[in-house]
């Protein structure tokens, strides 16, 4: 699978979720910027993990603000987070 059909996959798996349209929009938004390993390390994870997009979505808006309020703790505290809720998933 090449990247163009890594991203129009996820796409697909984004556009046919039960997220909102500002989500949906804002994944595709994210997606546009992501680099090829980021595409398919995603790819991978929804492919493994389709129930994960809603929790996903929420660590990518934690994420967001955290950055754009330049707040290291609240950076790190979502990516603890995330980290324990993968590994669970695992």
């Amino acid at each position: 699978m090449d990247e163009k059909d890594i991203k129009n996959n996820l796409l697909d798996t984004i556009n046919n979720s039960s997220l909102s349209e500002e989500d949906k929009q804002l994944w595709q938004r994210s997606l546009e910027e992501a680099p090829q390993a980021v595409l398919i390390a995603l790819h991978g994870f929804f492919v493994d993990f389709p129930d994960k997009l809603e929790e996903s979505t929420s660590f990518l808006k934690r994420k967001i603000h955290a950055l754009e309020s330049k707040d290291p703790k609240a950076w790190n505290a979502v990516l603890q987070d995330e980290e324990l809720s993968f590994t669970q998933s695992q």
